[in-house]
């Protein structure tokens, strides 16, 4: 028989507000960021929950992907009135980079802007960028930001990847970040909130029973996709390197039921010899499968794909960042290799490959096929230098 693993119970910051049944929020008038994945352990969304407790929410704001969560990456978040909520839902998502953008006008009818958004411990990902640059509107309006605390996926104790250089500040690294960061949101948001010296009221709803050296599937909480193509935790483990393979004209297996743990393009005709060039790396905590595979959209769609599917069977191991600048090194040997040329979240004069990895010095050892282990030390380097500065705004015990 198999033991039978007890999970740890926590709250998150959203069950702490119903607890208090909102009363931080009584007298207010708030809008809400959020999305599909913005519910408690009941799984009752915040919106209802808010008004049900007497909450006066003026409004909502969608981040990338939709306030429902159906759009596909870099699609137009459009505006629109909640039919059944009679809200204005406005976008922070829309077709041009200012859009990506709270505006002080956004909030001149607002006194608390609550940020419900749960991410998965990696810089690219845009969620904590939207509530980052919403500071500013905070600043000139003088709103109190809240920020409901929830889980890192990944934990919330390793830290993997370089910190990310102002030339290539932009929406997937706007300021000094490692690749997988190691924070929950509340304290990504206070870290940002002194990077940018910002002056506004700021709350964090913190969480209850959370330990920070757990993963997601050892808590009491069930794993909610927060974007389309973030279906399951295994994605979120590969995520922190396998999204630099957007950077590049790898399909990242996108119109696959298993993005991020595929990887390939038509020009891989050889997925074994692929595969062989990869395990060269002997990357620890990942088992590599050579396989073909066809996207149903986006990259290569409808084309045969030759390459690898991740597996990994040692978490605490897997360095995902190292691992997908092997796979990457191991692609541009192909003739068909080449980086992304097209716009890139709405950046048309720098490589999206430059933008995720926020430093051009390592795209250059790439090409100039320098040793991995020279960017590994990189790595190993800024890594250092950010745990010093990120223990600071640690909320939560190890154990």
């Amino acid at each position: 028989m198999g033991i039978l693993m007890l999970k740890r119970p926590v709250d998150t910051g959203l069950d702490v507000l119903v607890e208090e049944k909102f009363s931080r929020l009584l007298g207010k008038r708030v809008a809400i960021l959020a999305n599909q994945a913005s519910v408690d352990k009941n799984f009752h969304h915040i919106v209802p929950l808010a008004m049900r407790n007497g909450v006066n929410v003026v409004k909502l704001f969608a981040p990338e992907h939709g306030f429902g969560g159906s759009l596909q990456d870099m699609e137009h978040v459009g505006e629109d009135v909640d039919e059944n909520l009679r809200v204005p839902l406005i976008s922070l998502y829309g077709d041009h980079k200012e859009s990506l953008k709270l505006k002080a006008s956004h909030l001149a009818d607002v006194d608390v802007l609550l940020c419900d958004l749960q991410d998965i411990g990696s810089r690219y990902y845009t969620f904590h960028c939207t509530i980052a640059w919403a500071m500013a509107a905070c600043s000139a309006t003088n709103a109190t930001l809240m920020v409901v605390d929830r889980p890192n996926p990944l934990n919330a104790i390793t830290v993997e990847g370089n910190l990310v250089r102002e030339p290539n500040f932009s929406f997937v690294g706007a300021y000094p970040l490692s690749n997988r960061h190691g924070f929950t949101m509340g304290e990504l948001v206070c870290y940002v909130r002194d990077i940018y010296q910002a002056s506004f009221p700021c709350e964090i709803i913190g969480m209850r029973n959370y330990v920070r050296s757990l993963y997601f599937d050892e808590l009491d909480l069930a794993f909610i996709a927060p974007s389309p193509n973030m279906p399951t935790l295994n994605t979120a483990m590969v995520y922190p390197g396998m999204c630099l393979i957007e950077g590049t004209n790898l399909s990242e297996g996108r119109g696959t039921c298993t993005p991020f743990e595929l990887v390939g393009a038509p020009y891989i005709k050889d997925p074994q010899g692929f595969k062989k060039k990869i395990d060269r790396g002997q990357f620890a905590g990942a088992v590599t499968r050579a396989c073909h595979f066809k996207p149903k959209f986006h990259k290569h769609a409808d084309e045969n794909c030759g390459g690898i599917f991740v597996h990994v069977v040692d978490r605490k191991q897997f360095k995902p960042l190292r691992f997908a600048l092997g796979v990457i090194a191991s692609a541009m040997t192909y003739d068909g290799f080449d980086w992304r040329r097209e716009p890139y979240e709405f950046e048309t004069s720098r490589l999206a490959i430059d933008l995720l990895l926020g430093d051009n010095r390592l795209r250059e050892m790439l090409e100039q096929q320098k040793p991995l282990d020279d960017i590994f030390a990189i790595f190993s380097d800024e890594e250092e230098q950010f745990l010093r500065v990120q223990k600071d705004y640690h909320r939560y015990p190890a154990h």
